[in-house]
């Protein structure tokens, strides 16, 4: 017997496998370091997707700041080391832009948007502090100045979340720094979010490792799909659309050794 339930379960996994994002050139990015002098000024160093920097102290060559940050589809990344006792920070930001499709045309669809910033932060000889932060913007409901990206690039209005402490020699702290809001937004309208990892250090020998992030997820409702045109967000499929998807991988695979039975 050949059940009417296959395409219904070819279906679901089409809307499950269609929730990912397909990353293209990254536009409407921004990173931005900053570095304390010993005299309390700042250096400032801009970049687009990709910032690369050793920076010297003037007084000692041997102590510098290096700096390391890169926005890639789906992901923003940075790593800190300053082994010069001041402040350092590195922000990277970035805009995606999207679009809701399945469902009915027009209908306002309710939806988790999640950033989450994980990392660790070490010392080797000298303790210090950190501070890290994610931060989302924008949506059609927020409010929020899509403008972020002009320097400094704060995105005012924004949901975000931080965390700061101090890590000593010998020590590694662990770093998990989760921004999560809900917007409403309508199906076959197109919609933008910011984006923005904050992160720093200061006051001692520190490494600030966040090469594992920043990335970005939706809980979307069963039946919608989201596409994305920078690659930020994952689909998180409703409990019952996993099951369906679940559910449908073993009804293939029975239907599949069922009708080779057949065959043979």
């Amino acid at each position: 017997m050949r059940s009417h339930a296959l395409p219904t379960i070819l279906s679901g996994l089409a809307v499950l496998l269609a929730a990912g994002a397909t990353a293209v050139p990254i536009e409407d990015a921004r990173i931005q370091l900053r570095i304390q002098e010993d005299d309390g000024s700042f250096l400032h160093f801009d970049a687009d997707t990709l910032l690369q920097e050793t920076v010297p102290r003037p007084e000692d060559p041997a102590r510098a700041t290096v700096a390391f940050a890169e926005i890639v589809g789906g992901a923003m990344r940075a790593r800190l080391q300053d082994d010069a006792w001041v402040y350092s920070n590195v922000k990277t930001a970035v805009q995606d832009h999207y679009t809701l499709q399945g469902g009915s045309p027009g209908e306002s669809v309710a939806l988790t948007v999640r950033l989450e910033v994980d990392g660790q932060v070490s010392s080797t000889s000298f303790p210090g502090a950190y501070f890290a932060e994610a931060r989302i913007g924008g949506g059609v409901s927020s409010g929020f100045d899509v403008s972020l990206l002009p320097s400094p690039f704060i995105p005012f209005g924004s949901q975000g979340q931080w965390t700061s402490g101090a890590v000593f020699p010998g020590e590694t702290d662990d770093i998990l720094v989760v921004a999560e809001t809900v917007i409403n937004a309508i199906v076959g309208d197109p919609f933008t979010l910011g984006y923005m990892m904050n992160v720093d250090i200061g006051g001692g020998d520190l490494l600030a490792d966040y090469m594992n992030t920043a990335t970005v997820s939706f809980d979307l409702p069963a039946g919608v799909t989201l596409t994305s045109a920078n690659g930020f967000g994952t689909s998180v499929p409703e409990p019952r659309m996993l099951l369906l998807a679940v559910t449908g991988a073993a009804g293939l695979l029975r239907f599949g050794r069922r009708r080779g039975r057949e065959e043979v």
